[in-house]
């Protein structure tokens, strides 16, 4: 097993990478780089804490950041994602428009017949 300071670096690294990944909208990656640092962080509060107790608050402070710069991105995506599916649903309501505008009706029901 690694050591608490150990742990917190690989989570710092993966932090990163999956900070990119969601700026280019990789969304699998950067789920699965989550689920990683998630068990990165499990393992480093998991081990025994064995050395300088200030590192392993500054690295703290580090993934803490990280994690807001994450989830501001994550947010954005979010919004820009929105948006997209609001232009999109607005499209489909005028093309479903133009579907329902350019059907001929006739003057009377098909089924109907000239005779009894």
């Amino acid at each position: 097993m690694k050591d608490a300071p150990a742990c917190l670096d690989i989570a710092l690294k993966l932090g990163h990478e999956e900070l990119s990944h969601l700026q280019e909208a990789n969304l699998d990656e950067a789920e699965r780089l989550s689920l990683e640092r998630k068990d990165m962080m499990d393992r480093a509060f998991a081990a025994p804490l064995q050395e300088d107790r200030a590192e392993f608050l500054e690295k703290l402070d580090r993934l803490q950041s990280l994690q807001s710069k994450i989830t501001a991105s994550a947010r954005e995506l979010h919004a820009t994602l929105s948006q997209e599916l609001k232009k999109i649903r607005s499209e489909n309501k005028r093309l479903t428009g133009y579907k329902k505008g350019s059907t001929i009706t006739p003057m009377f029901n098909a089924q109907l017949r000239k005779k009894g």
